[in-house]
């Protein structure tokens, strides 16, 4: 029978020389203000909810002949489990693909003999939810060193569309608890240019063979200029489009030649 394994930014903890004994999803908890009215039963709720990172705990151990096997061992795969940059991907063998973005916080030993080392690995998921990527291309996760809106690809995005006049992206199934992480990229020309319809962003700046870079999650918008990032806050308007359920996108604007290609990451 095949053993779980988990993966820290692709590599499993087999290749690293670590046997995974138990790790568990984390528990979830959301809370959000609630205001008591006076001299009234019923109290006033915040409509959204606040969730905090949460811990996830993995028992792992390393295998050995001996005493300086077995530290060697345990020193490479500490190594191996706090190395990298800040925010690093957990996925689970258990829960295909699907991730958690997190952090490692703390690897503890918990038994020594002989033969092994056991530890517990502690991850710091931030958001709390299993996050998964609508994308065409099995197995595609951005990159945590590249601005996602740059990674996308006709190849990876979740959808596409060449617009010459005002259309629809193809609709996209959302199943996710919470709204989606959205990433754009816009590439041609347009006078303005229009992402979400009436309630979404309009760039009020003419194009003329640009690509645009929209990142809904972090509220940015640019374009690059010889490497270099170029803000374009000043001439958008609206609000960056938002998604709980299931969409199609709206495109619109005037001297529309552009290919718009979306990425969403599904929360939860």
């Amino acid at each position: 029978m095949e053993m779980d394994h988990i993966t820290l930014d692709g590599e499993s903890n087999e290749a690293a020389g670590i046997v995974l004994l138990d790790v568990d999803l984390p528990d979830i908890t959301r809370n959000r203000e609630v205001e008591p009215q006076k001299g009234r039963l019923e109290a006033i709720e915040d409509e959204d909810w606040e969730q905090k990172p949460q811990e996830i705990p993995m028992v792992m151990a390393v295998v050995g002949e001996s005493q300086t096997d077995l530290t060697s061992k345990y020193m490479a795969a500490r190594r191996w489990l706090l190395r990298g940059g800040a925010i690093r991907r957990l996925s689970m063998s258990e829960l295909p693909g699907y991730h958690f973005k997190g952090v490692i916080t703390k690897v503890t030993k918990s038994e020594v003999t002989d033969k092994w080392i056991k530890f517990t690995v502690t991850f710091r998921a931030n958001p709390s939810c299993p996050l998964r990527v609508l994308t065409q291309q099995p197995g595609f996760i951005p990159a945590f060193d590249t601005p996602v809106p740059e990674q996308i690809t006709a190849e990876n995005a979740t959808c596409s569309g060449t617009f010459s006049e005002p259309g629809f992206l193809p609709e996209v199934e959302y199943e996710g608890i919470h709204e989606a992480e959205l990433y754009i990229v816009a590439t041609g020309s347009w006078t303005t240019l229009s992402i979400g319809g009436a309630e979404g962003l309009t760039i009020n700046w003419e194009a003329d063979n640009k690509t645009v870079y929209i990142d809904c999650e972090h509220q940015k918008i640019y374009y690059l200029d010889a490497g270099q990032i170029v803000r374009l806050d000043s001439v958008t308007t609206g609000d960056f489009p938002a998604v709980k359920d299931t969409f199609a996108m709206m495109v619109g604007g005037t001297g529309l030649n552009v290919t718009v290609r979306l990425l969403a990451i599904e929360r939860g």
